[in-house]
């Protein structure tokens, strides 16, 4: 007969026998039940047995190891938490790939063409907002992210005034975890749009201020698909997520329905440099169609009464 110390998470090491244990698993039933506040709640086949710390699980039907010491001790720990730990697999939006946000969120893995999106052609661009276009593209060089964004803001401001129960949130920080997929998804919007004074509620519309390019789009969809899971997971009926991707001169509009269909639109142009009527109203009820949809889908409720 031995003793042997162990060890479970932070607790101190201590001696348990190994009398009658023929192997790793008689030694684990033995520790459990010498040690029954600690380990009382787990079975054994929640548990596994090393000689290092976070080392290489010793097999249930193994040989029990040699004498050891306290410094020295074996160390118990949970294989059902291990092995949740080595599958969750973690990235960043902008650099996951699309089936890895197909899985992780449940939208599709392939996406539509949005076409004829139904712009209102009665809704009018005010004046003074043309002028203040006109004083910023007389003063601003249009080519940084910096001057980007504020052309993007220009009309996002714009737009979002005329909902006054919506506010714009700056470089919102958003993180997904599916436990069920092993799957997460976190990072930085540039911009999304939510109830005012709801930010802890799945927010609505996601705004992405970037070149455009593949890694950008895919970044902007899985911000996109994000809000879609979330609120499907917060009791929402009504999951359906608007998002707009656009440098200031190039945008693109996405939607995804509520069965986790998405569509992109084709690329609309503005001129940032001079103004041009049909370009610069079309760019505005477009951004206007998407918070107007928005706030249609997403009245001021609870999670448990959207609709």
């Amino acid at each position: 007969m031995r003793n042997l110390w162990i060890k479970f998470k932070t607790n101190n090491a201590t001696k348990v026998s190994t009398e009658e244990c023929q192997d790793v698993d008689d030694f684990l039933k033995a520790c459990k039940k010498e040690l029954p506040s600690t380990l009382g709640s787990y079975d054994v086949s929640q548990l596994c047995l090393s000689t290092t710390v976070g080392g290489a699980p010793l097999q249930p039907d193994g040989p029990i190891p040699a004498q050891n010491t306290e410094k020295a001790p074996l160390f118990i720990r949970l294989a059902v938490e291990e092995q949740a730990q080595e599958e969750m697999v973690s990235m960043t939006y902008g650099k996951a790939s699309m089936p890895f946000i197909s899985e992780a969120t449940g939208i599709e893995d392939n996406h539509h063409s949005w076409e004829n999106i139904p712009v209102d052609t009665t809704v009018e661009v005010s004046s003074e907002f043309v002028e203040l276009f006109k004083k910023n593209y007389s003063v601003f060089e249009f080519w940084g992210k910096a001057s980007r964004k504020i052309l993007i803001e220009m009309f996002l401001r714009e737009v979002v005034a005329q909902f006054p129960d919506f506010i714009i949130v700056y470089d919102n920080h958003m993180t997904l975890v599916n436990e069920a997929k092993k799957r997460r998804l976190n990072g930085k919007c540039d911009y999304t749009i939510c109830h005012r004074g709801l930010r802890n509620l799945p927010h609505l519309v996601v705004i992405t201020a970037e070149v455009t390019n593949q890694e950008t789009m895919l970044q902007c969809i899985g911000e996109c698909a994000s809000i879609y899971y979330c609120k499907k997971e917060a009791g929402m009926s009504n999951p359906k997520v608007y998002g707009i991707h656009s440098t200031g001169s190039v945008w693109k509009f996405i939607f995804i329905d509520g069965n986790g269909s998405f569509f992109i639109s084709q690329e609309y142009y503005l001129n940032p440099e001079n103004y041009v009527k049909e370009e610069f109203d079309l760019i505005y009820r477009l951004v206007y169609y998407v918070v107007e949809q928005t706030h249609i889908n997403n009245p001021r409720l609870t999670p448990a009464d959207s609709v």
